[in-house]
């Protein structure tokens, strides 16, 4: 499926306007400022209820700040210790999908695990197997999710608008927004061929890729 769609509507929804006027580099790496911030003006841009930002390495100032601060609040993300976010650290599919997972309430998901890198007890089990099951994602093969890999900007907003459906409005959709990417019907998903219905049987066994990951 085309990355088309979900940055299209990014960019309409005014989640996202784009890296300059013309580009939307949709194979860009995501931090952890960047897709908070995509979270909260998804979410409408609330304000949170401490105007300061608590950590140290976020200033007041910065265009995270209140993302950071109002997703903290909501039980959304906390930092990686005592007063630091790390902004400007990676984030995983793994960890992306947790964090639109609690967004939206943390739903139980109802099917069997069809993915062999996904394994009970980890902190993304329950947000993958929940993706998987409301068309978020079909993940990257026909067993396997690739919950270590680092998320791309085009799979932010893919994600974001499968989840969402276009039932958030957020706020002010900025200016110039339509020259904002370049590669609208060229984009090709890179999550991968949908893997079909609930597996179930024997799949092979890929170890436990993201045993040791949290999401923060």
């Amino acid at each position: 499926a085309d990355y088309a769609e979900g940055i299209q509507w990014v960019i309409d929804e005014g989640i996202s306007n784009g890296t300059s006027a013309a580009k939307f580099l949709p194979d860009e790496q995501c931090t952890r400022a960047q897709v908070v911030t995509f979270i909260w003006r998804a979410a409408g841009r609330p304000a949170p209820k401490n105007g300061t930002c608590t950590f140290y390495d976020v200033s007041d100032g910065s265009y995270c700040a209140k993302a950071v601060q109002w997703a903290v609040e909501q039980g959304i993300t906390k930092g990686v210790s005592a007063g630091y976010f790390d902004p400007y650290g990676k984030v995983t599919r793994a960890q992306f999908v947790t964090l639109l997972w609690r967004y939206l309430g943390q739903t139980e998901p109802g099917i069997e695990n069809p993915f062999a890198d996904i394994y009970a007890g980890t902190f993304c089990y329950r947000s993958v197997l929940w993706a998987y099951e409301n068309g978020v994602t079909t993940g990257t093969g026909e067993y396997t999710f690739s919950p270590n890999s680092v998320v791309s900007r085009a799979q932010v907003a893919t994600f974001l608008y499968r989840a969402l459906d276009q039932a958030e409005k957020p706020v002010d959709d900025p200016a110039g927004n339509a020259a904002a990417v370049e590669c609208i019907g060229q984009l090709r998903d890179r999550t991968g061929a949908a893997v079909g219905q609930p597996f179930s049987g024997s799949r092979p066994v890929i170890g436990n890729p993201c045993g040791g990951l949290q999401v923060q």
